[in-house]
């Protein structure tokens, strides 16, 4: 479409030639991918600092297990509550942002999931009431999570496809990274400060501190809403859309991922895996705690630094990454001049996948029949 502008003071006019529905060029200034390579690492930063923080609080309340049995009276079950809560809000939480932020764009789920999440993990930690603590936990695990529905969405609308998955290794790292140091972090800040379970609330607070400081400053992403926007700003004609219409598309939206799951055999089985990785993952919060204090009568400063070993694996996920990622993935671009097939991002998937069942077996030995540096390495 044409938009015609006047200057004023010449009374001279002209014509600016934009689609509305792309950029004007490869040089586009609004384009992120143009953006000054400073700012694309710290847009780059943000998503995954903030998935590390929001992460570390699934974990760093493990500590705190004991202390809140003794407080409340409670079972180890039920003490568990405000912990697998929170993680079942990031089921939720995702589902809700993803339609918002392809109508409203990413910068919105960052201005609104970081306020929910102070807001309600300050109320759990202020919290003497257990009912309370559980439904805040749970409140903050929904409110706070739309992030990691857009972050990968973010990285890649900064940075061009040859340099997004290095990019993106740290923010595939983060939510990993996250749970692994969270028991760590959490035992040695309740034992620092009286043995005190709400500071392992308060610590996720701290870490995300700088984090929602940045937020403040940050500039739209998504391209469709930097378009949306710079039309509106240009004064084009913008058909504007009934609430009907809106929510029905946002309701679309939200049910796509179940019919991906459905209806995709490369959706279903991938998010399978994934989903069963995360799960032996987040079930180690709870058994390892337990099984490394009362098989092996380790405090729990000493069963956070068990941990590092996750911390390990992961370190040799990213090199394998890495390494398939310089060879096999670059080859394939080559070849189909960066038309490269999704699926070619899954080798280290392949090499990785036999080693699952290998430390599970060693997991499910007799744990007293193990020493305990046995029992850690296959936690790598």
């Amino acid at each position: 479409m044409a938009v015609a502008i006047t200057d004023k003071e010449s009374n001279d006019s002209f014509e600016l030639t934009q689609n509305p529905s792309d950029w004007d060029g490869p040089d586009d200034v609004d384009n992120p991918r143009n953006w000054p390579t400073w700012k694309k690492v710290f847009h780059s930063a943000i998503p995954a600092i903030y998935s590390f923080g929001l992460s570390t609080g699934i974990s760093t309340f493990v500590a705190g297990i004991p202390l809140l049995m003794r407080q409340f009276q409670l079972t180890r079950t039920v003490a568990l509550l405000p912990v697998t809560l929170y993680t079942v809000g990031f089921i939720i939480g995702p589902s809700i942002s993803s339609p918002f932020s392809e109508l409203y764009g990413r910068r919105m789920i960052y201005w609104t999931n970081f306020p929910m999440l102070v807001i309600f993990d300050a109320i759990a930690a202020a919290s003497n009431n257990f009912t309370v603590l559980v439904i805040f936990r749970f409140l903050a695990g929904v409110g706070g999570s739309g992030v990691l529905a857009v972050g990968a969405g973010t990285i890649s609308d900064l940075w061009d496809p040859k340099d997004a998955g290095r990019v993106g290794l740290s923010y595939i790292l983060a939510p990993f990274l996250g749970p692994t140091l969270g028991p760590l972090i959490g035992a040695y800040v309740i034992a620092e400060y009286g043995n005190d379970w709400k500071f392992a609330i308060w610590v996720v607070l701290i870490i995300l501190a700088p984090v929602g400081l940045a937020i403040a400053f940050m500039q739209e992403t998504s391209k469709s809403r930097i378009l949306y926007l710079r039309a509106k700003r240009l004064g084009s004609h913008l058909n504007a859309e009934s609430k009907s219409v809106v929510m029905k598309k946002i309701g679309k939206a939200m049910l796509k991922p179940l019919h991906m799951c459905l209806f995709e055999p490369l959706a279903f089985f991938l998010s399978l895996y994934t989903a069963f990785n995360f799960a032996m993952i987040f079930s180690f919060f709870g058994s390892y705690a337990y099984v490394y204090t009362t098989v092996y009568g380790f405090t729990e400063q000493e069963v956070g630094l068990c941990y590092i070993a996750v911390v390990v694996g992961f370190l040799f996920a990213i090199a394998t990454f890495g390494y398939f990622d310089a060879t096999k993935y670059r080859e394939e671009m080559v070849r189909t001049n960066n038309k490269v097939a999704p699926e070619h991002r899954l080798y280290s998937a392949l090499f990785g996948c036999w080693l699952i069942p290998i430390g599970l077996f060693v997991s499910a030995s007799n744990k007293k029949a193990l020493h305990s540096s046995t029992s850690i390495v296959q936690i790598v």
